[in-house]
């Protein structure tokens, strides 16, 4: 994002699917505070989501860590719904690998260990975590070798405990012969449904012309896809700055409702951090979705890409982003959420 762009510069439901596990995000959130080990309230089945792409477990050319627990920091009411975090990658070697920027490692390895132990406290404050997997997909293709690396996928999401999965298939560019066909995408949706039950969170992440029925970096038609297996499928997270200034008007959003797709199954994805092009300053953004709660309001929700220095709140808090993004969707704390004071850094 765009997985699209950040890759090539190497830096790495339908309400009925899955709503009755997931976490929510209700009009009463100014009811509650976040903590690790305290208690919040059910699921919603009207309630927004609120996505937060955290690809990037460690800061961009460096050591530092991008918390993800500053999300339900104790002193704060949540406003993130779901967190996709990480980007990871099957290798022919049947092994599954993060990226730290632009090079991939080990989640595995000790210098990991507090991330996952971030996941955790994420998760029991309410949040679900999903697995963002960005390459390796050509691996799955064929009939033969699918059970072999379907296995290590299976297993990574069950020894790290996500909550989801989140399919971000960019393979069809270059010319590549072995970009994922639908069948085996299918195929890989229903297993997971099977085998991680009807809680387990499966979104995917297709440019928005691709669901406009125009360029696609998928190998496939992700409206072919849903009529084969759209009740498996949670909803799309779809990203809505693969061209410019994409959310500085409705028209592209307004282009993929009138190729068939309901608002409910859409997630508006935008890029959050300055860093990367298209950036649509945030003002201009908050326009576009009030006029589009307004066209659309059973519209899923909102993603933002990516953690680590997102606007509002930049480096030093990047969590301030869901607290925007739930106000845009109109659900926010009745008494304003706390600045970022008591919170000294979010880099260790």
């Amino acid at each position: 994002m765009p997985r699209s762009l950040l890759f090539h510069l190497c830096y790495i439901s339908i309400l009925r699917a899955v709503d009755s596990g997931e976490p929510a995000l209700s009009k009463t959130v100014s009811g509650y505070v976040s903590s690790p080990t305290g208690t919040h309230p059910k699921p919603s089945s009207g309630s927004k989501r609120i996505v937060q792409y955290a690809h990037t477990i460690y800061a961009p050319s460096s050591e530092s860590h991008v918390h993800i627990n500053e999300l339900v920091n104790s002193t704060r009411p949540i406003y993130a719904t779901n967190v996709i975090w990480g980007t990871w990658t099957i290798f022919a070697n049947k092994t599954m690998v993060i990226a730290k920027d632009g090079v991939n490692i080990s989640p595995g390895l000790s210098s990991n260990s507090w991330a996952w132990a971030e996941m955790k406290t994420v998760q029991k404050a309410g949040v679900k975590v999903s697995m963002g997997m960005r390459s390796g997909w050509g691996l799955l293709n064929e009939e033969s070798t699918f059970d072999a690396y379907y296995t290590v996928l299976h297993d990574t999401l069950k020894k790290y405990n996500f909550d989801g999965m989140d399919f971000d298939i960019e393979d069809y560019t270059d010319g590549n012969t072995h970009a994922i066909r639908l069948d085996p995408v299918v195929k890989l949706i229903q297993r997971l449904r099977k085998d991680f039950g009807q809680n387990f969170v499966i979104t995917l992440a297709p440019v928005s012309s691709a669901m406009a029925g125009g360029d696609n970096l998928s190998a496939f038609s992700y409206s072919q896809l849903e009529k084969r297996c759209g009740k498996d499928i949670s909803w799309y997270n779809v990203q809505f700055y693969y061209g410019e200034n994409e959310l500085a008007s409705t028209s592209t959003v307004d282009a993929v409702m009138k190729n068939g797709w309901k608002p409910e199954r859409i997630v508006v994805g935008m890029m959050s951090t300055p860093d990367y092009d298209p950036f649509v300053p945030l003002a201009k953004v908050a326009e576009t979705l009030h006029t589009l709660n307004r066209k659309y309001p059973t519209l899923k929700g909102i993603d933002g890409w990516d953690y680590y220095d997102q606007k509002p709140g930049g480096y030093p808090a990047p969590w301030e982003w869901p607290r925007w993004a739930a106000k845009q969707m109109g659900v926010r704390d009745g008494n304003g959420a706390s600045p970022s004071s008591g919170v000294k850094s979010f880099m260790a």
